[in-house]
């Protein structure tokens, strides 16, 4: 869903100028013109090639890292962004929880792969999903009416925490 720019340009998954990092990311980042200012300010050479919140997100991630970069933040997101240098994969969920983040295992006809989707409807979409229903998650929910993290209603699927960043 593209809502800053929709233009091919803002397309995902995403890669960097550098090449260094991959993006694809649910949400939508409120301050990322402020951030594009702070990137023009500190790196007056970088070339923007859209108008995209998503390339913001790569181009603060290439220059700053990504602690530094989510200390800046401000919006409702769930990112997945590969590090070709590190070879690792971060996910990552905005600070109040509005977007989710789910990961785990899937159990599919090709075996246990890991999985990551900003909804549960994805990971289901997998070609012979047969995780079963949680019954501790089935429990809280009839205790709660809603199923609280780090759980899903899934075995092995968790929901990443509001605010919090797992890297693999």
């Amino acid at each position: 869903l593209s809502i800053i720019d929709t233009s091919t340009l803002g397309h995902q998954p995403m890669s960097s100028t550098n090449g260094r990092f991959i993006i694809s990311y649910n949400g939508e980042i409120y301050n990322h013109q402020l951030l594009r200012n702070m990137v023009l300010d500190s790196f007056p050479e970088h070339q923007w090639k859209s108008s995209s919140d998503t390339e913001t997100l790569l181009a603060m991630f290439d220059y700053f890292g990504v602690k530094d970069t989510l200390l800046h933040l401000s919006g409702m997101f769930a990112i997945a962004l590969w590090d070709n240098q590190e070879e690792s994969l971060y996910l990552i969920r905005d600070r109040m929880g509005e977007k989710p983040l789910y990961f785990g295992w899937v159990e599919s006809c090709h075996g246990k792969s890991f999985a990551f989707s900003s909804e549960l409807k994805s990971l289901r979409a997998i070609e012979g999903f047969n995780n079963p229903i949680s019954r501790n998650a089935l429990q809280q929910y009839f205790r709660f009416l809603y199923v609280p993290s780090p759980y899903s209603i899934y075995e092995d699927i968790y929901k990443l925490d509001p605010g919090c960043m797992i890297k693999i």
